[in-house]
C-alpha cells in the first residue's frame, strides 16, 4: 500500500489542533471575562458622576436635598427610583440614592447578574468613592477609593 501520494490530515494532528485551541480559550475566556467586568464597572462609576453633578446642580437650585423634609430621589432628577445600567439589554448594576439627609446623600451601584461577585461601588456627596472587590458594603471615607 502506497501513502505517499495520501493528502489531507491525520487524525492525532487535528486533534492536536483542537487540543491547542481548547487551551487558548481555557486561558483567554477567564481574562475577556474580567475584561468586560472591568469596563462595565469604569461605565457606571462614570454614570454615577453625571448623576452626582446633576445632583449638585438640584441643590444649587432647590437649596438641599430635602423636599418639604422629605428626601428626594432619583425620581426628582427625572430617573427612574432606581437606576439600571446599562438602561437596555442585561442589567450589571442597579443604583439607588441612598441615606439623603439636608446636604448630603449616598449614590450606591449594586452589581447584578454577571457582575454580581465584583463588589458594589459607592459615591457620596462629598466626593468620597468606594469599591472594594468582591464587597458587599462600602465604607465611605477621605481615603477610600474606586482604585483596583
Amino acid at each position: 500500500m502506497n501513502l505517499g501520494n495520501t493528502k489531507g490530515f491525520t487524525l492525532i494532528e487535528l486533534m492536536i489542533v483542537v487540543a491547542i485551541i481548547a487551551i487558548l480559550a481555557a486561558i483567554a475566556y477567564p481574562s475577556y471575562t474580567q475584561y468586560k467586568q472591568k469596563v462595565s464597572r469604569a461605565e457606571v462609576k462614570a454614570e454615577m458622576m453625571i448623576i452626582a453633578g446633576d445632583l449638585q446642580k438640584y441643590k444649587a437650585v432647590k437649596g438641599g436635598y430635602l423636599i418639604n423634609n422629605t428626601p428626594m430621589t432619583l425620581a426628582d432628577l427625572g430617573r427612574s427610583m432606581t437606576v439600571k445600567y446599562p438602561s437596555q439589554g442585561t442589567v450589571f448594576y442597579e443604583m439607588t440614592l441612598e441615606n439623603v439627609t439636608r446636604n448630603g446623600w449616598t449614590l450606591v451601584a449594586t452589581p447584578q447578574n454577571s457582575q454580581s461577585s465584583t463588589g458594589m461601588v459607592a459615591l457620596n456627596h462629598r466626593g468620597e468613592k468606594c469599591w472594594v472587590k468582591g464587597a458587599a458594603v462600602c465604607s465611605l471615607s477621605s481615603t477610600s477609593s474606586w482604585d483596583e
